[in-house]
């Protein structure tokens, strides 16, 4: 795929003046948080982040695709850090019904920031969008690139290359599930700039995403699977099947955790209860929370604060046991 790169930028803006909501739209009161026309909720926390909390710091834009392409990525780093201190490091990835989004809406920021002050690094990716046409595969190599440019730059940024989590909402649930489940040996890999770096992610928090496009939605979301595929289900099965998440799970994927709402209209929880009991039938350690919410929310809904659930998890599977701190001499430069 040919990669379209300043254009995608006079699309989104006209989009962001656009009337219409993906995969946002919902029965119970939540964060809006893929669609920017929507009005800041006062009521609504994780809108109520500062754009620079004292506590994290932010670096934006930083080009992880190579230069002169759009799409970039921000870096939430703990603010103090030392010079020979590592984080373990969480890739974000918007929703948007893989058509549009950004990487600093409201609620990723909030995501980032949370993360951030638990002891993570967070980058906030943007990536491929269907705005200007079909972009299956290459968001997921966006994401996949992420992954190797986070651990080829480990060092630079103060990571800790060996753990390295996802997370993401709606349409990246979906991509961070695919990351969570597609190995070297699938033939998904992106074909650069970072070839021979590890791809792999060793533990995943997909929210409310669509993991098997065989089941039956409605005609909106079947539209929005067609528009980043390219095809319809009908026309070309097999690549609905292999752009599934569920399609792809084996014995060494890393631990799940799954956040999804039982009032979701858009994906229903069936999807995240079928990519889940598959994970589990093949020794995956996976867990699935649920709370009485529709399609969109972050950490820290008014159902049910998530945080404690999520950092406790990652914070099983990405720090280590013995140590919080590395010193330089751990970590080398891929």
């Amino acid at each position: 795929m040919k990669r379209k790169t300043w254009p995608i930028l006079l699309v989104l803006v006209c989009l962001s003046l656009g009337e219409s909501v993906l995969l946002a739209a919902e029965p119970v009161k939540s964060c809006p948080a893929d669609n920017e026309n929507i009005k800041p909720d006062p009521n609504c926390k994780e809108q109520k982040e500062p754009a620079c909390p004292n506590d994290v710091r932010i670096e934006k834009d930083i080009p992880y695709l190579g230069t002169n392409i759009w799409e970039k990525l921000d870096l939430y780093s703990p603010a103090d850090i030392g010079d020979k201190q590592y984080f373990p490091c969480i890739v974000n990835i918007h929703g948007g019904g893989w058509k549009q989004g950004d990487k600093a809406s409201p609620r990723d920021q909030s995501i980032a920031t949370d993360l951030a002050r638990s002891g993570y690094i967070c980058a906030n990716i943007n990536y491929t969008l269907s705005v200007l046409g079909p972009c299956w595969p290459q968001n997921l190599y966006d994401c996949k690139t992420a992954v190797q440019f986070l651990r080829k730059n480990a060092k630079l940024y103060h990571i800790d290359p060996n753990n390295i989590g996802a997370i993401g909402a709606s349409a990246g649930g979906h991509l961070s599930a695919m990351l969570g489940v597609i190995g070297p040996e699938v033939g998904l890999e992106p074909p650069g700039p970072y070839k021979g770096i590890s791809s792999r992610v060793q533990a995943v928090v997909p929210m409310y995403g669509v993991h098997d496009f065989n089941k039956n939605f409605s005609d909106y979301v079947n539209g929005l699977i067609k528009d980043f595929l390219g095809t319809t289900r009908e026309r070309d099965p097999n690549l609905w099947t292999w752009a599934s998440p569920v399609s792809h799970v084996s014995p060494d994927d890393p631990p799940f955790l799954f956040l999804h709402g039982t009032l979701d209209e858009l994906v229903p929880l069936e999807q995240s209860i079928e990519l889940d009991e598959k994970l589990r039938q093949n020794g995956i350690e996976s867990q699935l929370i649920s709370i009485e919410a529709g399609h969109s929310f972050g950490l820290h809904p008014e159902q049910r604060d998530l945080r404690p659930a999520v950092i406790a998890f990652f914070d099983k599977h990405l720090k280590p046991k013995k140590k919080t701190e590395k010193t330089a001499e751990n970590i080398k430069e891929n």
